[in-house]
């Protein structure tokens, strides 16, 4: 996923030059959890709406693998952020990335529902709790208090982090 690497030994002489070199790679391991917090949030939605689906066809397919794009996308938009955290395009690039993801999941279930390949006891409420629990997951995701880590030059306005 995002690559942390350990630093150079060239670089390092001391206890407290790698204390600091460590310490310089906070943003990476807080991006990193961050991005496989999120990722864990659609795996499982993806499997509790696999287990709704009883058939498949090619387009449900290609549905599918859009969604697993934009999970091979998020490393580098994870990267990206990490680095350059204080930047707008970083940040805009990683929640991109994240409505792709909301986008091509709730795209595959409406598909897979509106195209009769749901089990035959999926009722109403569950189809609808699934289309709610998609769209409020995604809002959370989007919404900037949750989704990224407080910087002192981050607007309160909007709906993720804007920096100055």
């Amino acid at each position: 996923m995002l690559e942390i690497r350990v630093p150079s030994h060239e670089a390092v002489h001391s206890e407290s030059e790698l204390l600091a070199a460590v310490l310089a790679l906070a943003p990476r391991f807080l991006t990193y959890a961050l991005s496989f917090l999120t990722l864990t949030i659609f795996w499982f939605g993806q499997q509790a709406q696999h287990g709704l689906i009883a058939k498949s066809d090619r387009r449900l397919a290609t549905l599918n693998l859009c969604f697993l794009a934009f999970i091979a996308l998020l490393p580098f938009s994870t990267d990206l952020l990490a680095d350059f955290l204080e930047f707008r395009v970083a940040v805009l690039v990683y929640w991109l990335n994240l409505l792709m993801l909301g986008v091509t999941l709730f795209a595959s279930w409406w598909y897979a529902n509106r195209n009769g390949m749901l089990a035959q006891d999926i009722d109403a409420q569950t189809r609808r709790t699934v289309y709610q629990r998609i769209v409020k997951r995604a809002v959370a995701l989007g919404d900037r208090r949750r989704a990224l880590p407080h910087h002192p030059r981050c607007s309160a306005s909007g709906s993720f982090c804007w920096c100055s």
